[in-house]
């Protein structure tokens, strides 16, 4: 990619409705505001020092190649290092992370998800299902999240200040890119220690909802962030009902949706193929653009 494309494609990476161009640059005041906010929280005064960057720098924005997609277009990654919020945001992902992942749907990575699926039995007439997010951390419902956490966490054991400062670091995005300065003003930062975090709690709150509220329920949901596999025995015409009620929970969150192609779907670097008998064999998948193998490589596991 020349830089001419790439600066192209950067430009419309920078879409109105998530990011808007600013007069200046906002570091002083978000320094500012964010050490009101800490100090108003009780936190130890030795403890509140290490939140603070020394001589904080504006994040930047680059652009990530999806070398496997047609066209080869970008994810936005904000690099948040020494940014003002930085410490901060690790030190609320830290005090987070023992609250999520703990739903019989979690998935760790592709080693616990082979884990999960071991033992299970498919029916002749179960569809192997992936759902899939667009563009989850940007999309990110940041207030319904923040109020998830007050509402869900709070009750077991989540400090009290948490939300607000997870808030503050969510609406105080911001990066630079070729001498000026844009806010993003929905949605999480990829880049930022605290987003998967606040991205897999909400996710975990959407899919709870959601399928509370399904007429039709999945044999099997397991999820990995924005990535979903699906064991669907409801036919056809109800899993696409079932998809329009995913995508009616939230303006902000819609789901694609992939099916079982010759009885083969993949998930993460899984490939996931239905025997003949019911049973499930695991191989590992790799994209076409996989620099060992144009091809799809198998190393077999019968669950």
């Amino acid at each position: 990619m020349d830089r001419k494309e790439y600066d192209d494609k950067m430009i419309n990476l920078l879409d109105p409705a998530t990011y808007r161009k600013i007069k200046k640059d906002p570091t002083d005041k978000i320094v500012r505001k964010m050490k009101e906010l800490i100090k108003s929280t009780g936190i130890p005064a030795e403890q509140q020092k290490g939140l603070f960057v020394q001589a904080p720098v504006p994040p930047r924005i680059y652009g990530l190649p999806k070398i496997h997609k047609p066209d080869v277009p970008l994810r936005p990654i904000v690099s948040a290092i020494n940014s003002p919020t930085y410490q901060l945001a690790k030190h609320l992902a830290k005090i987070l992370s023992p609250f999520t992942g703990n739903t019989e749907s979690y998935v760790r990575d592709s080693t616990h998800f082979v884990e999960s699926v071991k033992g299970v039995k498919l029916d002749a007439g179960d569809m192997l299902v992936s759902f899939d997010v667009e563009s989850l951390f940007t999309r990110v419902p940041v207030k319904d999240a923040v109020e998830g956490l007050r509402r869900k966490l709070i009750p077991e054991g989540l400090p009290g200040y948490v939300p607000d400062l997870v808030e503050y670091c969510l609406s105080s995005t911001y990066f630079s890119w070729k001498g000026e300065f844009y806010e993003q003003f929905e949605g999480a930062a990829m880049g930022s220690p605290l987003s998967p975090v606040i991205a897999n709690f909400y996710m975990e709150l959407f899919e709870e909802d959601a399928l509370k509220k399904s007429q039709w329920k999945p044999k099997l949901w397991l999820r990995y962030v924005d990535d979903t596999f699906v064991i669907w025995q409801h036919g056809q015409k109800r899993l696409h009902e079932f998809l329009d009620h995913l995508n009616s929970q939230h303006p902000m969150i819609k789901f694609t949706m992939e099916t079982e192609t010759a009885k083969k779907l993949p998930f993460l670097d899984v490939l996931v193929t239905r025997t003949t008998n019911g049973d499930i064999e695991l191989g590992v998948y790799r994209k076409k653009t996989h620099t060992n193998s144009e091809q799809r490589d198998y190393v077999k596991e019968r669950t």
